[in-house]
């Protein structure tokens, strides 16, 4: 996925690269290269976000099911 990723992203170049003007160019690159992956690592992001906030939860309840502590116990 990412290398078809990083082709793309060169094919963007190209084609803002041979634009008629620097504003042409920036715009092709910022909306068809720029925006697309900024919005791509955020959705993988996201998923991401969520596994983790699910595993926290998940962690919190086995802990607090447990009666042991962390701190040892003298005798």
């Amino acid at each position: 996925m990412m290398i078809a990723w990083i082709g793309y992203l060169y094919v963007i170049l190209m084609i803002a690269a041979t634009s008629g003007s620097a504003v042409k160019g920036l715009s092709i690159a910022f909306f068809l290269g720029i925006f697309p992956t900024l919005i791509m690592l955020y959705l993988m992001g996201m998923r991401l976000r969520k596994k983790r906030a699910e595993e926290a939860t998940l962690h919190a309840s086995a802990g607090n099911s447990s009666p042991q502590s962390d701190t040892p116990t003298e005798h």
